[in-house]
Protein backbone atom coordinates (compact mmCIF):
# COMPACT_ATOMS: atom_id res chain seq x y z
CA UNK A 1 0.00 0.00 0.00
CA UNK A 2 1.03 3.44 -0.21
CA UNK A 3 0.03 7.00 0.60
CA UNK A 4 0.92 9.55 -2.22
CA UNK A 5 0.86 13.28 -0.86
CA UNK A 6 0.65 16.16 -3.03
CA UNK A 7 3.38 18.44 -1.60
CA UNK A 8 5.86 15.57 -1.69
CA UNK A 9 7.60 15.77 -4.70
CA UNK A 10 9.10 11.83 -4.48
CA UNK A 11 5.70 10.78 -4.99
CA UNK A 12 5.38 13.03 -7.77
CA UNK A 13 8.00 11.34 -9.44
CA UNK A 14 7.23 7.81 -8.71
CA UNK A 15 5.43 7.14 -12.07
CA UNK A 16 8.08 9.02 -14.37
CA UNK A 17 9.07 6.03 -16.55
CA UNK A 18 7.39 3.00 -15.36
CA UNK A 19 5.11 2.55 -17.70
CA UNK A 20 6.61 2.74 -21.10
CA UNK A 21 7.55 0.41 -23.67
CA UNK A 22 10.46 -1.10 -25.23
CA UNK A 23 9.62 -1.05 -28.96
CA UNK A 24 8.79 2.75 -31.35
CA UNK A 25 5.08 1.56 -30.72
CA UNK A 26 4.82 0.37 -27.35
CA UNK A 27 6.57 3.79 -26.11
CA UNK A 28 3.86 5.60 -28.15
CA UNK A 29 0.79 3.48 -27.80
CA UNK A 30 1.67 2.50 -23.49
CA UNK A 31 2.18 6.28 -22.44
CA UNK A 32 -1.10 7.59 -24.75
CA UNK A 33 -3.82 5.08 -23.78
CA UNK A 34 -2.09 5.71 -20.34
CA UNK A 35 -3.22 9.37 -20.52
CA UNK A 36 -6.46 8.52 -21.81
CA UNK A 37 -7.57 6.15 -19.10
CA UNK A 38 -6.34 8.28 -16.58
CA UNK A 39 -8.31 11.33 -18.25
CA UNK A 40 -11.38 9.21 -18.51
CA UNK A 41 -11.75 7.97 -14.87
CA UNK A 42 -10.71 11.38 -13.80
CA UNK A 43 -13.91 13.12 -15.06
CA UNK A 44 -15.99 10.98 -13.26
CA UNK A 45 -14.36 11.47 -9.60
CA UNK A 46 -16.88 12.24 -6.92
CA UNK A 47 -15.91 14.92 -4.12
CA UNK A 48 -12.13 15.90 -3.37
CA UNK A 49 -11.68 14.11 -0.09
CA UNK A 50 -11.38 10.32 -0.47
CA UNK A 51 -9.55 7.80 -3.22
CA UNK A 52 -8.42 4.35 -3.23
CA UNK A 53 -6.86 3.24 -6.57
CA UNK A 54 -6.76 -0.69 -6.48
CA UNK A 55 -3.75 -2.12 -8.73
CA UNK A 56 -2.56 1.79 -8.79
CA UNK A 57 0.74 0.66 -10.83
CA UNK A 58 3.17 3.55 -11.21
CA UNK A 59 0.75 5.69 -9.14
CA UNK A 60 0.00 7.85 -12.21
CA UNK A 61 -3.94 8.01 -11.85
CA UNK A 62 -3.48 8.83 -8.09
CA UNK A 63 -1.19 11.51 -8.89
CA UNK A 64 -3.59 13.42 -10.96
CA UNK A 65 -6.29 12.59 -8.33
CA UNK A 66 -7.84 16.02 -6.56
CA UNK A 67 -8.37 13.85 -3.61
CA UNK A 68 -6.93 14.94 -0.29
CA UNK A 69 -6.38 11.25 0.79
CA UNK A 70 -5.19 9.00 -1.75
CA UNK A 71 -4.08 5.31 -0.93
CA UNK A 72 -2.98 2.67 -3.92
CA UNK A 73 -3.00 -1.20 -3.65
CA UNK A 74 -0.63 -2.68 -5.94
CA UNK A 75 1.53 -5.94 -6.26
CA UNK A 76 4.73 -4.00 -6.91
CA UNK A 77 3.28 -2.73 -2.80
CA UNK A 78 2.80 -6.51 -1.39
CA UNK A 79 -0.47 -6.08 -2.14
CA UNK A 80 -2.65 -9.38 -3.71
CA UNK A 81 -6.46 -8.13 -4.99
CA UNK A 82 -6.77 -11.93 -5.33
CA UNK A 83 -6.26 -12.82 -1.93
CA UNK A 84 -8.83 -11.43 1.30
CA UNK A 85 -10.14 -8.72 1.79
CA UNK A 86 -9.59 -5.03 1.95
CA UNK A 87 -8.67 -4.45 5.55
CA UNK A 88 -10.34 -0.66 5.32
CA UNK A 89 -13.54 0.29 7.50
CA UNK A 90 -16.83 0.16 6.26
CA UNK A 91 -17.98 3.41 4.54
CA UNK A 92 -13.88 4.71 4.11
CA UNK A 93 -14.22 6.13 0.08
CA UNK A 94 -15.75 8.44 -2.09
CA UNK A 95 -13.77 6.96 -5.09
CA UNK A 96 -12.46 3.57 -5.69
CA UNK A 97 -10.91 2.91 -9.16
CA UNK A 98 -9.48 -0.29 -10.91
CA UNK A 99 -7.81 1.51 -14.40
CA UNK A 100 -7.21 -1.63 -16.03
CA UNK A 101 -7.55 -3.58 -13.70
CA UNK A 102 -10.74 -5.56 -12.96
CA UNK A 103 -10.15 -8.11 -16.09
CA UNK A 104 -6.98 -9.94 -14.40
CA UNK A 105 -8.82 -10.66 -11.25
CA UNK A 106 -9.73 -14.14 -10.24
CA UNK A 107 -12.32 -13.68 -8.32
CA UNK A 108 -14.24 -9.78 -9.18
CA UNK A 109 -17.33 -10.81 -7.42
CA UNK A 110 -15.44 -11.04 -4.26
CA UNK A 111 -13.88 -7.66 -4.40
CA UNK A 112 -16.81 -5.78 -5.60
CA UNK A 113 -18.41 -6.90 -2.89
CA UNK A 114 -15.22 -5.49 -0.36
CA UNK A 115 -15.40 -2.22 -2.68
CA UNK A 116 -19.42 -1.85 -1.95
CA UNK A 117 -18.42 -2.03 1.74
CA UNK A 118 -15.44 0.43 2.09
CA UNK A 119 -17.55 2.80 -0.29
CA UNK A 120 -19.23 5.51 1.13
CA UNK A 121 -23.08 5.56 0.41
CA UNK A 122 -23.03 7.86 -3.21
CA UNK A 123 -19.64 6.77 -3.69
CA UNK A 124 -18.17 5.87 -7.06
CA UNK A 125 -16.44 2.75 -8.24
CA UNK A 126 -14.53 3.51 -11.29
CA UNK A 127 -13.12 0.64 -13.57
CA UNK A 128 -11.69 1.35 -16.83
CA UNK A 129 -11.45 -1.93 -18.82
CA UNK A 130 -10.55 -3.28 -22.63
CA UNK A 131 -12.93 -4.88 -25.02
CA UNK A 132 -12.28 -8.13 -26.51
CA UNK A 133 -11.93 -6.82 -30.19
CA UNK A 134 -8.97 -4.55 -28.64
CA UNK A 135 -7.17 -8.09 -28.21
CA UNK A 136 -5.09 -7.53 -31.87
CA UNK A 137 -3.28 -4.47 -30.13
CA UNK A 138 -2.25 -6.25 -27.01
CA UNK A 139 -0.62 -8.87 -29.82
CA UNK A 140 1.38 -6.06 -31.65
CA UNK A 141 2.07 -5.27 -28.41
CA UNK A 142 3.14 -8.59 -27.08
CA UNK A 143 7.05 -7.49 -26.58
CA UNK A 144 5.68 -4.47 -24.62
CA UNK A 145 2.87 -5.95 -22.78
CA UNK A 146 2.69 -9.55 -21.01
CA UNK A 147 -1.17 -9.12 -19.68
CA UNK A 148 -3.43 -11.98 -19.05
CA UNK A 149 -6.99 -10.95 -19.35
CA UNK A 150 -9.09 -13.61 -17.32
CA UNK A 151 -12.25 -11.83 -18.41
CA UNK A 152 -13.70 -8.99 -20.82
CA UNK A 153 -16.52 -7.40 -19.25
CA UNK A 154 -19.72 -5.54 -21.25
CA UNK A 155 -22.30 -3.22 -19.44
CA UNK A 156 -24.63 -6.65 -19.22
CA UNK A 157 -21.26 -8.64 -17.68
CA UNK A 158 -20.73 -5.56 -15.62
CA UNK A 159 -23.89 -4.88 -13.88
CA UNK A 160 -24.75 -8.49 -13.27
CA UNK A 161 -21.27 -8.06 -12.18
CA UNK A 162 -22.12 -5.48 -8.84
CA UNK A 163 -25.95 -6.37 -9.04
CA UNK A 164 -27.63 -6.06 -5.10
CA UNK A 165 -24.54 -4.02 -4.17
CA UNK A 166 -23.77 -0.90 -6.97
CA UNK A 167 -25.57 0.53 -9.53
CA UNK A 168 -24.00 0.97 -12.74
CA UNK A 169 -24.46 5.11 -13.74
CA UNK A 170 -21.92 5.56 -16.36
CA UNK A 171 -20.99 3.76 -19.10
CA UNK A 172 -18.87 4.82 -22.44
CA UNK A 173 -16.33 3.58 -25.26
CA UNK A 174 -13.05 6.06 -25.71
CA UNK A 175 -9.97 4.92 -27.08
CA UNK A 176 -11.60 4.41 -30.88
CA UNK A 177 -14.19 2.10 -28.76
CA UNK A 178 -11.15 -0.18 -27.83
CA UNK A 179 -11.69 0.63 -24.30
CA UNK A 180 -14.57 1.59 -21.99
CA UNK A 181 -15.33 3.32 -18.42
CA UNK A 182 -17.49 1.95 -16.14
CA UNK A 183 -18.78 4.31 -13.29
CA UNK A 184 -21.25 2.51 -10.09
CA UNK A 185 -22.78 4.54 -7.17
CA UNK A 186 -23.36 2.83 -4.08
CA UNK A 187 -26.68 3.45 -2.77
CA UNK A 188 -27.33 5.96 0.01
CA UNK A 189 -28.42 4.26 2.97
Amino acid sequence: MITISPDNKTDREIGASWASGGTLLGKVFIPLTRYLRARQGLSVIKGTESHLDMGCGDCYFLLNSPCKKRIGLDMRFGDDLNKGGLDFPDDSFDNVSMIAVIEHLEEPKRIVKEIARILKPGGHFIVTTPLEKGEWIMKLLKKDISEIHEEYYGPSEMRSLVEGSLELKVFRKFLFGFNQLFVMEKPAK
